[in-house]
């Protein structure tokens, strides 16, 4: 084709081709091959003349100034109205080219099939439903008769384009345009598919099935129905097979010349079609062709969308009124009108080129082969909205610069599918093609062998490389290119296939063999396989994905960001890849502004949604057609080759996708011991792919989150997931230990986010037996590691469904079963559920007793009174104490520690109840000598004796011993240094408990355990008591990993809140402790099922409240609170409560001067008192009856106090 110049022409008059179209598909498809587009490129508008009806939109397609004609409605009649009205505006119009989509004859005279899609272009138009109606009927005019014959200048046109090579040609020029159009238009111009190609039996009617049917969509005079078949349920048995449609998934459309059938009825039968086609040899049928005709010399180029039959669907209009589009732009790329009549002059007969008046460029040879094309040979336009990529554009030409003159450069640019390897690959040819040295760029799509192949034929047309073999054409281009003395570059695009390569053509030479080495040329290669690379010895660049400024740079080209932080997260759960951005921005922009950046997150988030959202195709201007169209399909392309290839690797990627893509340890994939070749091989496979990656520790993989999904969908559709499912489900349970000691937690802890993601694959699904019972150990044993570790958060539902399912399936007794109910315990305690978490360990209690398992009945009773203590039921928890320690003592002996571990319940639940520890007393001194194990337990039963110093000997002795023996039980000996900081610090020890919390939170058990972050609540307290500012800053810090990492309904979380609180208090942030108190409250209130605020959780936290308001002097509300909270205490029978409630009510009633109404609650408080504590109390009322002046009275009252109240605090009370 030879050179055009572009001249805008000055008035209408100089306006020499007319386009018609009816539709505004179709007038938007010819908008879009407008190489300038005069009112909205330049701003120039040239009117029409007066009373001329019709809209023009006026540019410029391949050098000639073009009008086009947008039709108010479909038909001749309309057609003939506007070509009437065209003649008054533009008279210069020599030529008319009706546009758009046309329902097509199943195959041409030479029975060559079409199908949808294809091109059509008309050498007559048959006005086939005119004619003369007399007595006997209708007579229709014949055929050609029915309208006249174009003229012989436009016939020669058409028989020119017909030729072989001119044809051959045409389809290629349009195949081009149409892949440009694509890129602007991604979803209106898309290739429908293959299976949306359907063509029926003329005979079979599109209709219900049973005659006695019909709906509001039925046509019941013509006997059809505009459902769609699916609606209807046309049978697939009456489709008639297709040859080109079984050949690939995408057809590339052919051309077509013949006569084209006219008329302003609608063909919607099949029966009717193949009749009127063989009449007049027709090929398409059409209804605005014959209205133009009359006015002007006409061609129809048009394109498929239905067999003009009564099975029509508007699905596939978009994509043949583009490739209408592109045929007509193919054809006037093709056609030379006289010099006259040109606007842009110069594009007369040229002997150098070979360009004939009639407008079509043969192929032939160039003058000088060693002379590089001034042009070059792009699939997509420029990319507007490419960003970053600076420092990877800025390698490949520095080392463009750097290579030696005698050495070819070749570059691989190699990632993962959907990375964005294409969109730099364009950036650097348009960058090369606007350097100030000529350096033309050829593309050439490496998909497969045949686009391969043809690529270098389209070089051929491109450089004008004549040869009478057409089986020569790849040598002739080889040795072209080979020949060439200036730079040019090559790009092989899409290049994934390591096999590609090697394949051999015709010629019996490999596809590698016709890749030049000349030292002018670049290579660029993209691709996601390494071994690719290597077999070119490229220069291998990684792609990696965008970063997040580059990332948002691009999501704003696409559409408008309301807010920032959401696109930011979209990008994160996007993986900042480009064509996943790009297909979310086109998918948000498609449906604006119902759809935003947070709707779309919003669906991201649910899994169903988000596998429809990744699948949706967003074609870019940068896509090759035949590519895929979506991130998903891109990555399911690699996981189709990699079975073939390697099918370790996909059993690898497949095992890897089935648990959670952050950190899969190799343990779970690859369980055997020493080296594995085969494994290793898959790794690196992957890898190549970059499919997943190699964590830092060298022990576990990291699979892309959105490959993850893509590789599920991918077995999904296999009926293959099911298999994987089950596989990673033995695993992990070959993996996680049933024992929940300390060292198995810690071995554990790294699989119990990959055990969550696969149960939760097995949510409301239906499974046999045996697999659920597998299900049901995974789920035992995760919450039994996940509550060692504190992860309770969200675990109760879980729970609670194994636990109904275990019963239905195994029974209220099964050992499972029970296990799980124990778990469920552990998950209600956290929470504060104290009387759910009570009744529901006496079922587990019970359930034991009921299999005769003495040893776990009994473990169970340990475990209930541990509850009971929690909520201060000290006269249940004593009576079973009691009954538990004897039960052990009896079977384990004294001295184990679950025997000292009853037996420390026991005391304290005596001592809580203002009583001697008499029973636990008279046990610890039995057991002596204690063994150091055992010490932890036994020292707290002398703490709760009051026994602080024996406490204190007990615990250093164990520690002594435990740092001496280097006991392989480390959990042991954190406990004991956590009890012994207890110790410390009620006597007041700081400085020394400070010391044993730090060493204690140096053992192995992480930064965000459980009992790590219980150690940092201790050593808060510590430091509180020197450091206030420091003690502050570090709670703060620590409530927040707390909330995070254990939730605001956790013990350790309310515990690490309420000494925060406390210690606004102490600096006088008095708003700000009763907030945090309050939220506190709420919190545990939400979750308590029991109204009594004696409960643990409620007390502690109330208590805090209380003495906040004291500081205040808001003593009304501490009067009313206190009392509420008496009053639950006694109900409770907790002595320890009621005594912190008559100290509060010492300090909130004397200063309303209340001193009558406090006399009754010093019964109560010194009832919860004993030694040195009660006759603290006993002064406090005696200084009380001083003050109502009974002095008699509390004269006596200080006649019992012991010496250690002295003489002057005697005198100073009574002078009181």
């Amino acid at each position: 084709m030879s050179a055009k110049i572009s001249t805008r022409s000055t008035n209408r008059h100089g306006f020499r081709i007319a386009i018609i179209c009816a539709l505004a598909i179709e007038a938007s498809m010819v908008e879009l091959v407008f190489d300038k587009n005069w009112s909205r490129d330049e701003d120039v508008h040239y009117g029409k003349a007066s009373g001329d009806q019709n809209a023009y939109t006026t540019g410029m397609i391949t050098g000639y100034n073009v009008v086009l004609v947008h039709l108010p409605e479909i038909g001749g009649h309309s057609a003939a109205r506007a070509a009437s009205s065209l003649r008054s505006s533009f008279t210069g119009i020599k030529l008319t080219l009706v546009a758009g989509i046309c329902g097509i004859v199943p195959f041409d005279l030479n029975q060559e099939e079409i199908v949808l899609g294809d091109c059509i272009i008309s050498t007559a138009v048959v006005h086939f439903d005119i004619g003369r109606q007399g007595p006997k009927g209708f007579k229709r005019k014949d055929g050609l008769d029915g309208l006249g014959r174009l003229n012989t200048e436009i016939r020669a046109v058409l028989a020119k384009c017909q030729t072989n090579k001119n044809k051959e040609w045409l389809t290629e020029n349009l195949f081009s345009n149409l892949q440009q159009l694509q890129a602007q238009d991604s979803q209106g111009a898309a290739y429908p598919d293959v299976d949306k190609d359907r063509l029926f039996e003329s005979s079979y009617v599109h209709t219900h099935r049973l005659a006695s049917e019909s709906c509001k969509d039925c046509q019941l005079d013509l006997g059809i129905c505009n459902k769609d078949c699916a609606q209807l349920g046309c049978e697939e048995e009456h489709l008639l097979k297709r040859r080109r449609l079984g050949e690939t998934s995408t057809i590339r459309p052919k051309i077509h010349f013949g006569h084209v059938g006219s008329s302003d009825t609608v063909l919607k039968s099949g029966s009717h079609r193949d009749k009127i086609s063989k009449l007049d040899n027709l090929i398409a049928f059409e209804m605005e062709g014959a209205g133009v005709w009359e006015a002007y010399p006409t061609i129809v180029i048009k394109s498929g969308c239905d067999y003009a039959d009564s099975h029509k669907s508007k699905e596939w209009q978009g994509y043949a009124a583009s490739v209408a589009a592109a045929g007509l732009k193919a054809f006037l790329s093709s056609l030379e009108l006289p010099d006259e009549d040109h606007v842009a002059k110069g594009r007369t007969q040229d002997a150098n080129t070979g360009v004939d008046n009639l407008g079509i460029s043969p192929l032939s040879t160039s003058s000088d082969q060693s002379k590089t094309p001034k042009s070059s040979m792009l699939p997509f336009p420029r990319d507007p909205d490419f960003v970053g990529r600076e420092l990877l554009l800025k390698t490949m030409f520095e080392r463009k610069e750097a290579k030696k003159q005698n050495e070819q450069l070749r570059i691989a640019l190699l990632g993962m599918g959907g990375v964005g390897k294409t969109q730099i690959a364009l950036e650097c040819a348009y960058r090369t093609l606007g350097e100030d040295v000529e350096e033309p760029v050829f593309w050439i799509f490496g998909g497969n062998a045949s686009r391969f192949e043809q690529a270098y034929k389209s070089i051929a047309f491109h450089a004008k490389l004549l040869t009478k073999d057409e089986s020569e054409l790849m040598d002739v281009v080889f040795y072209w290119l080979s020949g060439l003395s200036t730079a040019w570059t090559l790009i092989l695009d899409n290049v994934d296939d390591p096999s590609l390569l090697f394949h051999i053509c015709a010629s019996g030479r490999a596809l590698r063999d016709y890749i030049p080495s000349n030292p002018q040329g670049t290579i660029i290669v993209t691709s996601r396989s390494r071994a690719v690379c290597d077999q070119l010895g490229a220069i291998v660049l990684s792609v990696e994905p965008m970063t997040e400024k580059e990332s948002l740079t691009l999501l704003k080209s696409k559409i408008e960001i309301q807010t920032e932080a959401d696109a930011k997260v979209l990008l994160h759960e996007l993986e900042y890849l480009p064509l996943a951005i790009a297909q979310a921005g086109a998918y948000i922009s498609f449906r604006a502004p119902h759809w935003s950046v947070a709707t779309y997150l919003d669906a991201f988030r649910i899994e169903a949604t988000r596998t429809k959202l990744l699948d949706s195709p967003g074609l870019l201007s940068h896509q090759d057609i035949h590519s895929a169209k979506t991130i998903m399909a891109t990555w399911q392309i690699s996981f189709d080759r990699i079975r073939q290839e390697t099918p370790s690797a996909a059993e690898v990627l497949a095992l890897m996708s089935m648990f959670d893509p952050s950190s899969i340890p190799e343990d779970l994939v690859h369980p055997r011991n020493g080296l594995d070749l085969d494994f290793e091989d898959a790794i690196a496979t992957l890898q190549g792919y970059f499919l997943i990656t190699c964590n830092q520790d060298g022990n576990s993989f990291k699979i892309h989150r959105l490959v993850r999904l893509s590789m599920v969908t991918w077995l999904d559709r296999r009926n293959e997931l099911a298999h994987w499912r089950e596989l990673s489900m033995a695993s992990l349970l070959g993996m996680i230990s049933p024992v929940y000691d300390h060292q198995n937690c810690l071995k554990c802890k790294r699989f119990l986010v990959h055990a969550e993601t696969v149960i939760a694959q097995y949510e409301d699904q239906i499974i046999g037996r045996n697999l659920a019972r597998k299900k049901l150990q995974l789920i035992d044993r995760f919450l039994g590691h996940s509550i060692n570790h504190g992860y309770t958060v969200g675990q109760e539902i879980l729970c609670r469904k194994a636990i109904d399912e275990s019963r239905q399936l195994f029974g209220p007794t099964n050992h499972l079963t029970l296990g799980l109910m124990e778990s469920y315990t552990s998950i209600l305690v956290t929470i504060g559920s104290y009387d759910r978490a009570i009744f529901n360990q006496e079922q587990v209690t019970a359930g034991y007793g009921h299999v005769l398992d003495n040893h776990r009945r009994l473990a169970s009773q340990l475990k209930l009174i541990a509850v009971l203590q929690a909520t201060g039921k000290w006269s249940g928890m004593e009576s079973r104490a009691r009954r538990v320690a004897d039960e052990y003592g009896a079977l384990l002996g004294l001295e184990h520690e679950e025997t000292l571990l009853a037996m420390s319940y026991l005391a304290q639940a005596i001592s809580s109840q203002g009583r001697e520890g008499g029973r636990g007393a008279e046990i610890v001194q039995k057991t002596c000598p204690i063994d150091y194990r055992a010490a932890r337990s036994t020292a707290m039963i002398y703490l709760d004796l009051g026994n602080k110093v024996m406490a204190e000997r007990l615990l250093k002795e164990a520690l002594e011993m435990y740092d001496l023996l280097q006991d392989d039980q480390p959990y042991g000996a954190i406990a004991t240094q956590l009890n012994y900081g207890k110790v410390l610090m009620i006597q007041g020890r700081y400085a020394d408990a400070e010391r044993i919390y730090k060493k204690a939170g140096q053992q192995m058990l992480g930064p965000k355990h459980p009992d790590n972050l219980l150690i940092m609540n201790r050593l808060i307290t510590t430091v509180a008591g020197n450091r206030l500012k420091e003690a502050i800053s570090m709670a703060e810090q620590l409530l927040i990993v707390e909330q995070e990492v254990l939730g605001a309904d956790h013990s350790t979380t309310r515990a690490a809140a309420i000494e925060l609180g406390r210690l606004y208090s102490d600096i006088g942030r008095f708003e700000e402790a009763e907030t945090l108190f309050r939220s506190v409250i709420g919190h545990a209130k939400r979750n308590l099922d029991t109204q009594n605020k004696a409960v643990e959780p409620l007390f502690e936290v109330t208590v805090g409240l209380m003495w906040n308001l004291v500081s205040q002097c808001r003593w009304v509300e501490v009067e009313a609170e206190t009392m509420e909270l008496l009053t639950c205490a006694i109900e409770s029978g907790s002595k320890k409560i009621q005594k912190a409630c008559c100290l509060l009510l010492w300090t909130s009633l004397p200063p309303q001067r209340k001193f009558g109404e406090m006399m009754p609650f010093f019964e109560i408080w010194m009832k919860s008192c004993q030694g040195n504590e009660l006759q603290s109390v006993q002064l406090r009322k005696a200084m009380s009856l001083i003050e109502l002046g009974k002095y008699a009275e509390a004269e006596a009252l200080l006649k019992d106090l012991t010496p250690q109240v002295s003489a002057l605090d005697k005198l100073l009370t009574v002078q009181l």
